[in-house]
């Protein structure tokens, strides 16, 4: 690909990429029963002091009954525990248990070693070309779709 007339097989490549990393996510995940969401949703809940459900929406970008569905499944492995907020009765607290931190760790675990095996082709000089080129797109990049707008199929756009 010499010039930028064939975007259309820059795209494909990218999505073929994002698609051996989600399944590498995936795999990692399966044996504790967790799917990416629920794994996003347990990293966030980890990496937080006691988050609401409404903050873990907002930082995974979905709606608050989205969160709250991911989070009641994580509650019933025995991965987050939820508790009454000290100061409001209306809301709740997040924490990760010991078993969701181990299984975080392990997870984590699997998908560095997994993606690190994916990337070793990469000389160290194009890792570091790549890893640069896409923190380029993803902050000076146009804002990626997310949903419908109103009305139409089109996609809005904003950065996640």
């Amino acid at each position: 690909m010499d010039d930028r007339s064939d975007v259309g097989e820059l795209g494909d490549l990218v999505r073929r990429t994002s698609r051996a990393l989600r399944r590498i996510t995936v795999a990692a995940a399966e044996p504790y029963g967790l799917s990416p969401h629920q794994l996003r949703a347990l990293r966030v809940i980890a990496e937080a002091d006691r988050p609401r459900p409404s903050d873990v929406a907002e930082r995974l970008h979905i709606q608050a009954r989205s969160a709250t569905d991911v989070i009641d499944q994580l509650v019933g492995s025995g991965l987050v525990e939820r508790t009454p907020h000290p100061e409001d009765r209306r809301a709740s607290l997040l924490h990760c248990t010991a078993a969701g931190r181990r299984a975080l760790t392990a997870i984590e675990a699997e998908r560095g070693a997994a993606t690190a095996a994916y990337f070793a082709v990469l000389e160290p000089a194009e890792h570091t070309t790549l890893t640069q080129l896409l923190q380029r797109l993803n902050a000076e990049g146009p804002e990626c779709p997310t949903q419908p707008a109103a009305g139409t199929e089109a996609p809005r756009w904003r950065r996640t």
